[in-house]
C-alpha cells in the first residue's frame, strides 16, 4: 500500500532539499577558492624554483665551456709545440687564447678564434668575477702552466664565474671545475 504525502509534507520536503543544495553549493565554493589559492601558491613556488634552476644551469654550462676552452688552449700548446697564453679579462667578461710567438688566436672546433665574451646573448647573467693568474696564464709546449716567471706554480685559480664556480689549474696541468657553494671538491670534468 502506498503512503500518500500530503501537500504540507511536500513543502517541508522541498525546503529540506533546497537547504541541502544551498549548503552543498556554499561548501563547494569554499573548496574551489581554497584549491585556486593552493594552485596559485604552488605555481609561484614552481616559477621561482624553475628560474633558479635555469640560472644555475646557465652558469654550469658557461663554466664547462670555459673549462673546455682552457683545455683546448693547453692541447694546442702541446700539439703545435708552441706556448699559448690563456688570458682572462674579468673587466670585459672575456677570455681568449693566443700563441705567444706570433699573437695568433688558437682556433676552436668550429674554426673560430678562441675568444669568448659572456654576454646576454650567449650566457645571460654569467660574469667572470676573478682570477688569481693576474689575467694571464701560459701553457708551455708540454702543457704545464707557467706563471710567466719560468717556474711552475702549485695551483692557480684561473677564473671564477659569478663567485660560485671556479676553474683551477694544478702544477701538473690538470684543470678542475669546482662549485664554491658545494664546498669545493672539484671534478676534472
Amino acid at each position: 500500500m502506498k503512503k500518500m504525502i500530503s501537500c504540507g509534507s511536500k513543502k517541508v520536503f522541498d525546503r529540506l532539499k533546497v537547504r541541502r543544495i544551498v549548503s552543498t553549493a556554499a561548501y563547494t565554493i569554499i573548496e574551489f577558492v581554497i584549491v585556486i589559492a593552493a594552485i596559485g601558491v604552488l605555481t609561484h613556488v614552481a616559477t621561482v624554483n624553475i628560474g633558479e634552476a635555469e640560472n644555475k644551469t646557465r652558469l654550469v654550462s658557461a663554466a664547462h665551456t670555459a673549462l673546455a676552452d682552457l683545455r683546448l688552449a693547453q692541447e694546442a700548446a702541446m700539439s703545435q709545440d708552441r706556448e699559448v697564453n690563456f688570458v682572462v679579462d674579468a673587466g670585459s667578461n672575456r677570455y681568449y687564447a693566443q700563441f705567444t710567438d706570433d699573437g695568433s688566436y688558437v682556433i676552436n672546433a668550429k674554426g673560430e678564434d678562441l675568444d669568448v665574451t659572456f654576454s646576454d646573448d650567449n650566457y645571460p647573467g654569467v660574469s667572470i668575477s676573478g682570477s688569481d693568474s693576474g689575467g694571464s696564464l701560459c701553457f708551455t709546449v708540454v702543457g704545464r702552466p707557467d706563471d710567466g716567471s719560468g717556474r711552475y706554480f702549485y695551483d692557480l685559480m684561473v677564473m671564477t664565474l659569478n663567485d660560485q664556480m671556479t676553474i683551477t689549474v694544478f702544477r701538473s696541468g690538470l684543470s678542475v671545475l669546482e662549485d664554491v657553494d658545494a664546498g669545493g671538491g672539484g671534478c676534472g670534468c
